[in-house]
């Protein structure tokens, strides 16, 4: 996970989880000033996983390269 003042990007592969209830966050959070990292963590997903969850949330899906 990279970080950049209260943005946390997570590595390629993971979202970032809410660890309280395992609610996805998606691949990047931007911490308010009274919220912790140390309440979420990084999850590996599959590709198709990570799909399914960007279509849910309305977000663009990326072509693999072989089909653009």
């Amino acid at each position: 996970m990279t970080q950049e003042n209260n943005l946390y990007k997570a590595d390629n592969g993971k979202l970032i989880v809410r660890k309280s209830d395992g609610f996805i966050m998606g691949d990047m959070i931007d911490l308010g000033s009274i919220d912790s990292i140390e309440n979420y963590e990084e999850r590996e997903f599959t590709e198709e996983q990570i799909n399914e969850f960007k279509e849910s949330v309305g977000e663009p899906i990326e072509k693999e390269r072989s089909e653009q």
